[in-house]
């Protein structure tokens, strides 16, 4: 049985990363896939051989998300796709005013050099959509309102629409990066060991371990690793990281506190009142991790009427563009 870690370049779509763990998980050669959206990171337990795992799982993701590259190591792709970016969009932006600028011989030219400049990515992924039989993706979308645009004459606008496209995914990508760093960051207040009181004394014991009933110690300057009641010490501890509260919050004996909480001044002990599965931390890290995955009755509805809606209206504009047409 072998297992592999792969890193995902270029996934921001939740819903996607869904779609691309369960085509993995149906893989015969698979036993599990887990794909962790937030570190963009998918672990593969095999349970055979494979041939060029690589290939097969990236031709799995050009088929959901085209543009997503699963690789061994990705972190020098991430930073060459954003240098290459800034690149194409600044050639882009430089055609476009040439365009606006010269002799009218010149204009169309430039126009549609500003145009393939911008688009060239989501012209390439909207082909591999077709090719997948994804007939109504996004870049697929955008490729059919700008050559629309194209065949207007209207060379300057097409470009400006892939610009602005390419530079809205940029701030969504952006987006994300933060959200995921603040996740992250919310994974430290999880903590891996408490400090078990025993009759031999105190013992380093990993969280899970640990039973309820039991009793802990937490020292100043530590932060709770499980929720409890306080038996003996009083502290102030902060709770902004929890609740939001900058205001320090004193806790005595008898007082009910929260795994992730910060110890401040006082040695306490608590009695603990739940497993580290069932601890206030570890709920709100799992919401967080699977909110992404989650949607909600209003989402389900909208993909439910994305998917009369928006073949509706190509159909609609491709008859206002095909009518007139034909009737000269």
């Amino acid at each position: 049985m072998n297992v592999q870690e792969y890193d995902i370049q270029n996934l921001d779509c939740a819903s996607c990363a869904g779609k691309l763990e369960a085509e993995i998980n149906s893989l015969p050669e698979v036993q599990r896939a887990n794909l962790d959206f937030v570190n963009r990171r998918l672990t593969v337990q095999y349970n055979s051989a494979i041939d060029q795992p690589l290939q097969k799982l990236n031709g799995i993701a050009a088929t959901i998300e085209p543009g997503v590259t699963i690789t061994l190591s990705g972190a020098e792709a991430s930073v060459k796709r954003n240098t290459t970016l800034w690149l194409v969009l600044g050639g882009s932006l430089v055609l476009m005013t040439g365009s606006l600028l010269a002799p009218s011989v010149l204009k169309p030219w430039l126009g549609l050099a500003a145009w393939l400049l911008a688009g060239h990515r989501v012209l390439v992924n909207a082909g591999k959509s077709l090719l997948s039989k994804q007939l109504f993706s996004e870049q697929l979308l955008m490729s059919i309102a700008t050559i629309g645009a194209v065949i207007l004459g209207e060379y300057v606008e097409a470009a400006a629409v892939m610009v602005l496209y390419e530079f809205g995914q940029w701030l969504e990508s952006r987006a994300l990066e933060h959200s995921r760093r603040s996740i992250r960051g919310m994974l430290s207040l999880k903590l891996d060991k408490a400090h078990l009181k025993t009759t031999a004394g105190v013992v380093e014991t990993r969280l899970g371990e640990v039973p309820v009933g039991a009793t802990i110690i937490v020292n100043p300057g530590e932060r709770v690793p499980l929720d409890g009641v306080i038996l003996k010490g009083e502290s102030t501890v902060d709770t902004s990281t929890l609740t939001g509260e900058a205001e320090p919050l004193y806790v005595n004996p008898g007082a009910e506190i929260f795994a992730g909480f910060l110890n401040h001044s006082g040695r306490l002990e608590i009695k603990v009142t739940s497993s580290e599965a069932e601890s206030t931390v570890t709920r709100i890290l799992n919401l967080i991790e699977n909110a992404g995955t989650r949607k909600s009755q209003q989402e389900k509805f909208i993909t439910r009427f994305a998917r009369i809606y928006t073949p509706v209206v190509v159909g609609i504009a491709i008859l206002v563009f095909l009518i007139p047409t034909i009737l000269g």
